[in-house]
């Protein structure tokens, strides 16, 4: 191979290395941005009701939240859950300092901080939908619960599924026994 030519490829394999070295060079500098929080319990950014959410995505966001009560402050995740109350059972349970007491009651209780989750199915039937939790609770013992949902209709959260109800069920149970 003619001296110039091997040369003019060096050079060009040279250039390639550079380039690539620089473009890794500038990536590994570049500064990355950081992921935005997207926490259930971030108190700046909550989740919000949608009628994007199904009602098995809304049950998955409070139970998680309940799960995960005091991060990243003491009963963030019943706040979270709170915002998921459909207009008709805030009305019932009162504002969010009444409904704080009312899931650290010990019919709710194993609702917070739970070791481990399930959440069934969605039954749907037309604007009314029920969703089965069971999970374990902190202290190790099992415990289910029915979720009652309906799709709202009214502004500012129509076809937004909202939780109605929080129906405690027997652990000893299946599902197919209720």
């Amino acid at each position: 191979m003619p001296i110039l030519t091997r040369c003019y490829r060096l050079c060009l394999l040279g250039l390639l290395v550079a380039i690539i070295g620089l473009t890794g060079a500038c990536a590994a500098t570049a500064p990355t941005p950081e992921p935005t929080p997207t926490a259930i319990n971030d108190p700046d950014n909550p989740p919000l009701p949608s009628p994007a959410l199904t009602p098995q995505e809304v049950v998955q966001i409070q139970v998680e939240a309940l799960q995960n009560n005091d991060i990243p402050a003491p009963d963030s995740g019943i706040r979270t859950a709170f915002i998921f109350a459909s207009p008709d059972n805030k009305r019932n349970t009162g504002p969010v300092e009444r409904f704080i007491p009312l899931v650290k009651n010990p019919q709710y209780r194993a609702l917070l901080n739970a070791r481990q989750i399930r959440i069934g199915s969605a039954q749907i039937d037309g604007r009314q939908a029920a969703v089965e939790v069971s999970l374990i609770g902190t202290d190790g013992s099992p415990a289910r619960y029915l979720f009652l949902l309906s799709q709202q209709q009214e502004f500012p959260f129509a076809n937004c599924w909202m939780t109605d109800s929080v129906i405690p069920l027997d652990p000893s149970l299946g599902a197919d026994e209720t």
